[in-house]
């Protein structure tokens, strides 16, 4: 999971539940917490500015690097 700091969808709470449930089920996951970041960064954020465009491509590099690693 990508995930920015301050996200009204999934909220910080709903985040830790997500992954306690990931965690009592066994599965393998991967979590990143953009600090900063808000929904939708890693998607519509803007690219101009530098702490924005760092967190798309390392969220990018987070999510590819995972699937490399369970997906192939």
């Amino acid at each position: 999971m990508s995930c920015a700091e301050k996200d009204f969808l999934f909220t910080a709470d709903a985040r830790r539940r997500a992954e306690d449930i990931l965690a009592e089920n066994g599965v393998q996951f991967h979590v990143q917490v953009f600090s900063g970041m808000e929904h939708g960064f890693a998607a519509k954020g803007d690219a101009r500015d530098p702490d924005v465009r760092w967190a798309k491509e390392e969220s990018a590099r987070g999510v590819v690097a995972w699937f490399d690693k369970y997906a192939a």
